[in-house]
């Protein structure tokens, strides 16, 4: 199913679907439906459903195609066909959708208890004496080993000298897998931005999302596209572009 999903063609009060509509056909392809509307053209043209979106009540059905035919004096007529696998995608099966934790290790400083608003949230300044320490500065080793100094830098620095340099968080990664029966029309489209993963893989909510693989496969006659987005709290827009640079 696309990720463009439209909940319901919202027409106008002009625009009216025709008692006859929709017509529903099964073939060995699956089930396909045709919807005819009448209206103004302007209306119909603006209205339009776009290729690849769901409507509502048709459930994994995607529009394929749309054809709108003057019938004069301004109005029209709009047909919308929509199949289980649009052409411009020709899925040869389901996607698979996985979502996974790996594990990230990551410097102990950078630890969410120690930024703002956590419970040894560090000032900038005993950040920087933290970074001197563990260069082996001596007078910034001293400040820290002295009693007035907040408690909060003395706990990170005994976890550090301990040997706890590190430690571990879990990020979401969601794999979507699809096998065409022919290249997909975005092959090309690459890696490396700031893209949202498919809602039906049920993606871990409050995460920012890049797209970080998308290798294709061919295997005989049938190309499989393996798409991998990794999860992260914030992704920085001016060093990562958004889907189509925008």
């Amino acid at each position: 199913m696309s990720d463009n999903f439209d909940p319901i063609w919202r027409g106008t009060k002009e625009v009216l679907e025709r008692p006859d509509s929709p017509k529903m056909k099964a073939s060995t392809q699956g089930w396909s439906a045709t919807r005819v509307f009448d209206g103004p053209y302007e209306a119909l043209l603006k209205q339009a459903p776009s290729i690849g979106s769901n409507m509502q009540g048709f459930g994994a059905m995607e529009v394929s195609e749309v054809e709108i035919v003057p019938a004069g004096g301004g109005m029209a007529v709009m047909t919308i066909s929509l199949a289980v696998d649009s052409p411009q995608y020709d899925k040869a099966a389901d996607p698979v959708y996985e979502v996974e934790w790996v594990e990230v290790q990551k410097d102990i400083a950078r630890h969410p208890r120690y930024q703002s608003g956590g419970d040894d949230e560090l000032s900038e300044e005993e950040f920087a004496c933290l970074k001197k320490a563990r260069a082996n500065d001596q007078d910034s080793i001293e400040k820290i080993r002295d009693a007035q100094q907040d408690p909060s830098l003395q706990k990170i620095w005994a976890k550090i000298v301990s040997g706890q340099d590190d430690y571990v968080e879990f990020i979401p990664v969601v794999t979507e897998t699809i096998t065409y029966r022919q290249k997909p029309a975005d092959a090309d489209q690459g890696a490396g931005f700031i893209d949202v993963p498919p809602g039906a893989a049920g993606p871990p909510p409050n995460y920012q999302w890049l797209l970080t693989g998308a290798p294709l496969i061919r295997t005989g006659n049938k190309w499989q596209r393996k798409r991998q987005w990794t999860g992260a709290w914030w992704i920085d827009e001016e060093l990562y572009t958004r889907k189509g640079g925008g």
